[in-house]
């Protein structure tokens, strides 16, 4: 049964089969991935519509910043600590969307072993790829919230050479609490902890 339903499954499908047979497949396409980037995009455009100089929207793990801060300086977006509930530090930014995945948020212990809602596609079962957090900053909400998963499915090597693809920026923190931060990220990145 679990072959079969995994066949089901994949971005692939959504290509060869006619999105109005999907239901009939007893398949559906789940967004859930990008929402709360989208529901950041979404807002930093009403903020604009309303003619708002400036505004920070946070949804879940995603948030964006639009204009320029009364006090002139940049935005500053905290970056959670995978172990507590703290702040591992923070990235500063004039504008844009920073998302987080981590395997800490959503998840559940059974025997034993950890299992948490970034799933593998390949396997379909929850990423192991070595990492616990992985915060993507980019230029729109939904591609920061696509990336941010992908990458952490990805692992850190492959999610980096994503990141460079999509003009997107990371900070990757893996299960022995080691953190790699993209170059492009360093100058405007303030941990606590020194990163790789």
């Amino acid at each position: 049964a679990y072959e079969m339903l995994r066949s089901l499954v994949g971005s692939e499908m959504c290509i060869r089969v006619r999105t109005a047979s999907l239901k009939n497949l007893g398949m559906a396409v789940d967004l859930g991935s990008v929402g709360k980037g989208a529901a950041c995009d979404a807002a930093v455009r009403a903020y604009e519509e309303a003619g708002a100089k400036a505004a920070i929207i946070a949804v879940g793990g995603s948030v964006g910043v639009y204009g320029e801060k009364s006090s002139g300086k940049p935005w500053s977006v905290a970056v959670r600590d995978p172990n507590g509930d703290g702040s591992l530090g923070s990235v500063t930014l004039a504008e844009g969307f920073v998302s987080t995945s981590g395997s800490y948020e959503k998840y559940f212990e059974q025997d034993g072993v950890l299992y948490h809602h970034l799933l593998d596609p390949k396997t379909g079962y929850p990423a192991e790829s070595g990492l616990v957090s992985v915060t993507v900053v980019a230029k729109s909400g939904v591609l920061s919230d696509a990336l941010s998963t992908a990458c952490f499915v990805l692992g850190r090597e492959d999610g980096m050479k994503l990141l460079e693809e999509f003009d997107g920026e990371g900070i990757f923190i893996n299960s022995d609490n080691n953190i790699t931060v993209t170059d492009g990220l360093k100058d405007r990145c303030l941990l606590y902890t020194s990163p790789s």
